[in-house]
């Protein structure tokens, strides 16, 4: 059995967890893979955040470092020359968060978070679990449905290691679930009830007090494309989301099926005005997707990258062999 093959397999797992849970499903994809945060522990990576006498430099450097484990060189330049870049910091006596960025379009806001373990315990903790978040509305205090979140990460963590990048994702619209991104939203993080091992955590306190308000951030740049028969695909320069039908199996049965037919293939093809043609398989393209299905009913696909991309140089987008233009 090959590794595409144990990949498939392992969404489907996930697949299941997920309809157990209700929340939406997420894909799985070449480089990387992205999962509720109700699902999976935060992977994580060891980027050094100290605070020093020159802190303000070491904020900069720290926060290219991490935004650069999700986002290619070029990106960053970009985020960093339009003030998406950020160098907040919230913390307690165990943990300190570095809100690293804030990038959204229509359909997403993204933050990207280093999370640093300030002793022994926290250090515990991440080897054997992760982060929970609530998002909720800043001037009412209301909490949103947890589908609208999700998070990834990269590495597994190793003790001693100096911080956890994650990139958490707020995403606004699930079919009929949509997050008024007009109004202040706040994170507010917690540990999972229990750990890797289905063990309860006993240090549940230790994220206690660690929430921040998402700030403005500019809005990317836009387009909507359509396929002949009206269908519509969102581009940004950071992903698209494409309101297109995709399989989702109710058996086993069926989802072999559908690996055979090759179902679960989602490539997709971007054509420039000056005739180059990116795939998601081409270099620093293709960031991962999530299926945006809430409650059994199959929303579309949002495609995230790992570059910023010119949208006014997109002539077309080509997915699920259906091809998307500008009217």
């Amino acid at each position: 059995m090959n590794d595409k093959m144990l990949d498939i397999i392992g969404l489907a797992d996930e697949k299941y967890l997920h309809e157990a849970e209700g929340k939406p499903v997420m894909k799985q994809t070449k480089h990387r893979r992205k999962f509720s945060a109700k699902v999976i522990a935060i992977a994580a990576a060891a980027a050094v955040m100290t605070v020093t006498a020159g802190a303000v430099a070491v904020a900069k450097l720290s926060n290219k470092e991490s935004v650069g484990e999700f986002y290619d060189s070029s990106a960053v330049s970009k985020m960093e020359s339009r003030g998406m870049l950020s160098d907040k910091v919230f913390e307690n006596e165990h943990f300190r968060f570095n809100l690293q960025s804030v990038i959204k379009d229509d359909y997403v806001c993204s933050c990207i978070i280093a999370v640093e373990p300030l002793d022994e315990k926290a250090q515990d903790y991440l080897g054997r679990n992760g982060f929970d978040a609530d998002v909720v509305y800043a001037d009412t205090g209301e909490v949103l449905p947890p589908n609208v979140l999700s998070s990834c990460g990269w590495k597994e963590y190793k003790k001693g290691d100096k911080a956890v990048n994650i990139e958490f994702d707020i995403t606004y619209r699930y079919g009929n679930s949509k997050v008024n991104s007009s109004r202040p939203l706040k994170l507010k993080f917690k540990p999972f009830e229990s750990d890797l091992n289905g063990k309860d955590e006993k240090e549940i306190h230790l994220l206690d007090g660690i929430a921040f308000d998402v700030p403005e951030a500019e809005k990317l740049n836009d387009v909507k494309l359509y396929s002949d028969d009206g269908k519509e695909l969102y581009l940004s320069e950071v992903g698209f989301t494409a309101l297109v039908p995709i399989p989702y199996p109710k058996t086993a049965e069926e989802f072999e099926k559908q690996v055979k037919n090759g179902e679960f293939e989602w490539d997709f093809e971007i054509k420039f005005k000056d005739g180059t043609v990116k795939t998601g398989r081409d270099f620093n393209m293709d960031a991962g997707g999530i299926g945006l299905m809430l409650d059994n009913t199959d929303v579309g696909f949002r495609q995230a990258f790992r570059t910023m991309i010119d949208i006014d140089k997109v002539e077309s987008v080509k997915f699920k062999n259906i091809v998307f233009k500008r009217k």
